[in-house]
């Protein structure tokens, strides 16, 4: 009997991790009826992380009101463990890039104020330990945002407080800790990313993702002056410098301000991930692997999701075939040693009609027929 694995993440804005893998599964199951196939959802640290921990782990779904990126009030929810003493939560949940309208995306604007509301609120709850997930963001404020809710003081010149937002980072001259949430001292924090990139420079937080988040160029000179601003600000506060700090860079310097100023390490979210659904075990014996995301590029090779999948199945000797809505930097996924690379939406589908979940699904179809008539299955 031919034994399947489906290790897919999300395609973002259209279907979650578990959707594709049981879309997935029901296709092949039409071809190969007698196949075993078994389905592990996945995520990087963004969208459906807390899903998969509570498939995994139990855990109890919090709901309440906190502030999405332009401070509008949303409701939102995170995980508590089933011991009451942990907090999961997906930052994206409160500060994603998918919580806003394409028009409405500018990242001199936008606030991670709402992650800090979670936290509080678990550490009201009684929570000190915390997993937090750092995809998906839409924020470029360095955290500042989210440090503020937590009654952090962030102050100009003049000692008045600034706005948490991007563009006034260049404002900020002083960072008064003092009266933050008094339970901190005794609460730490994982940090699941699946990005090093520093808190500036060019291969930082600006540089590497202010476009994707609706920056013009000029704007993203405006917020690399102010991250160099606050960088300095907390080396002067701290000792630690951003700019040389592995991972600090992730969701808009919101990681950064968590290894500064709480109990943070950081944890790859892939492997993360992949220990807690105990992948290695799961995928004894398979015959394939069938792994994918929305748009697989050369991002892909810094820790997502089919990167993750792909190093875990070498180590078995298990192939791997490799399906994105769409995949760009082809060279670059080439070299890996993927033993398909499938495209699935075709390239002259506009992308709105690429992300209607009805159109996915036929693509998907489509792709999985490709490859398994191509594998001789």
């Amino acid at each position: 009997m031919t034994k399947i694995v489906l290790a897919f993440d999300s395609f973002k804005s259209c279907m979650c991790a578990k959707d594709v893998c049981d879309a997935a599964s029901q296709y092949i199951s039409e071809i190969l009826p007698k196949a075993e196939i078994i389905n592990i959802p996945l995520s990087d640290g963004g969208e459906g992380m807390s899903a998969i921990y509570k498939n995994h782990k139990g855990g109890n779904i919090r709901h309440l009101y906190v502030h999405n990126p332009l401070m509008q009030e949303i409701q939102s929810e995170y995980l508590i463990s089933n011991d009451n003493k942990t907090a999961i939560i997906e930052s994206a949940n409160a500060i994603g890039i998918d919580l806003l309208k394409e028009s409405e995306r500018n990242p001199l604007y936008t606030s991670s104020y709402g992650v800090g509301e979670m936290i509080k609120d678990a550490l009201d709850m009684g929570c000190r330990s915390f997993i937090i997930g750092l995809g998906g963001s839409s924020t470029n404020d360095g955290g500042i945002g989210m440090l503020h809710a937590l009654n952090c003081q962030i102050l100009d010149k003049n000692g008045k407080n600034v706005q948490c937002i991007g563009k006034n980072l260049d404002k900020i001259c002083t960072i008064d800790t003092s009266n933050m949430h008094p339970a901190l001292k005794n609460s730490n924090f994982t940090l699941i990313c699946d990005v090093d990139n520093t808190f500036c420079g060019k291969t930082g937080a600006v540089y590497t993702f202010g476009k994707q988040k609706g920056a013009s160029e000029e704007q993203i000179k405006e917020l690399e002056a102010g991250m160099y601003n606050l960088a300095s600000i907390v080396k002067q506060k701290t000792g630690l410098d951003l700019t040389k700090t592995q991972s600090a860079g992730a969701a808009g310097g919101l990681s950064g301000a968590f290894l500064a100023f709480l109990k943070s390490k950081r944890e790859s979210g892939i492997n993360y991930i992949l220990d807690l659904v105990d992948f290695d075990k799961q995928i004894k014996g398979a015959d394939l692997i069938l792994t994918g995301e929305g748009c697989a590029d050369k991002q892909t090779l810094y820790g997502k999701v089919p990167y993750g999948v792909l190093q875990r199945a070498n180590k078995q000797a298990i192939p791997v075939i490799l399906i994105a809505g769409k995949i760009k930097d082809v060279a670059d996924l080439q070299k890996l040693n993927y033993k398909y690379i499938k495209q699935c939406t075709p390239d002259s589908v506009s992308l709105y009609k690429a992300l209607e979940p009805k159109n996915a699904k036929i693509h998907l179809r489509k792709a999985i027929i490709d490859i398994l008539n191509s594998l001789g299955l």
